[in-house]
């Protein structure tokens, strides 16, 4: 027979194995793998919201800026942001056209209410003072629609310019009038 200190000992180690298998009562769940993960809490849903815009456009014949409502999708500010500006590069049909359609849009920033818009600027997006003027307008009025934008910035491959193309100089940021 065993004396009591071997005993005690054995017991000691039982009880420690036991422990050890046992995990101490931690829940572990199969992910369908072979492996064991812990539970995860499932990510929160996030609502859609819509909202009825104005999208501005100019008409092909007399350059003046033309106006189209469009609804968009959304589930925060950067969305909606970019909801906008993509509609507005969409091309508007009915005899207008986009003058943002040419332009490619490298990265658009929300910060503290002012939208950075980084753009490129290839030669057939280009077009005289009456054209670079309503392109600025139908951007500024299609975005400060928006109550969280204060002001934009447009950047042409990731620098400042005094102006697009040339005609009209550019404030750092455009504000509302």
């Amino acid at each position: 027979m065993l004396d009591m200190t071997k005993r005690k000992k054995v017991w000691i180690a039982a009880a420690a194995l036991v422990l050890l298998l046992s995990g101490c009562g931690a829940v572990q769940k199969d992910n369908g793998t072979g492996g064991s993960v812990s539970p995860s809490p499932e990510p929160p849903v996030v609502e859609q919201q819509s909202m009825e815009l104005t999208i501005y456009a100019v008409e092909n014949e007399s350059m003046e800026l033309t106006e189209r409502t469009e609804k968009v999708f959304y589930s925060n500010d950067h969305e909606l942001l970019g909801a906008a500006i993509a509609s507005l590069q969409a091309d508007p049909g009915n005899g207008s056209a986009s003058l943002w359609k040419p332009i490619p849009i490298h990265s658009t920033q929300l910060k503290d209410g002012i939208v950075t818009i980084d753009i490129a600027l290839p030669d057939e997006a280009r077009v005289g003072a009456p054209g670079e003027m309503q392109l600025l307008e139908s951007l500024k009025k299609t975005l400060f629609q928006l109550d969280f934008v204060d002001g934009i910035e447009i950047l042409v491959d990731g620098n400042e310019t005094e102006s697009l193309m040339g005609h009209v100089g550019l404030d750092y940021p455009m504000t509302r009038e």
